[in-house]
């Protein structure tokens, strides 16, 4: 693993770089290559990953556990938006799916359906508060 300070990352990638998902995106392509063939295939699943991951940090601090808030690579790529990109599609899937939604159904995301609205709207606001950060 090669370590770059902060400097080069920005003159790298500009000043939309988040080490950590980055990493975490390189690392895992290799072993899921077989699965998610393409790279449209496996950013999307990435994506959904790093905002579900989102919204279940959001439900735990919703139990009163301290987590993280991460933001993740797809807010400063400009994929998050209101309404589009990720945030539409769970939110499309909320809706249609209700206390079937898998994600809670197979207890990745902790709490009820409506604590799940719930997180989705708060991880929503949390977002775009900081999408100028990126």
């Amino acid at each position: 693993m090669q370590v770059i300070d902060k400097t080069e990352a920005i003159i790298m990638f500009g000043k939309t770089y988040t080490a950590t998902s980055w990493h975490i995106f390189e690392y895992m392509k290799p072993f899921l290559k077989d699965y998610l063939p393409g790279d449209g295939a496996y950013k999307n699943c990435f994506h959904r990953f790093e905002y579900l991951w989102g919204m279940a940090c959001i439900g735990m601090e919703l139990q009163g556990h301290v987590t993280v808030k991460p933001v993740g690579c797809f807010l400063p790529m400009s994929e998050f938006n209101l309404g589009q990109g990720i945030s539409a599609v769970i939110g499309e899937e909320l809706e249609k799916y209700g206390y079937d939604w898998p994600p809670l159904k197979t207890k990745f995301f902790p709490g009820t359906f409506a604590m799940a609205e719930e997180a989705k709207e708060k991880y929503d606001e949390y977002l775009q508060s900081r999408i100028h950060d990126c």
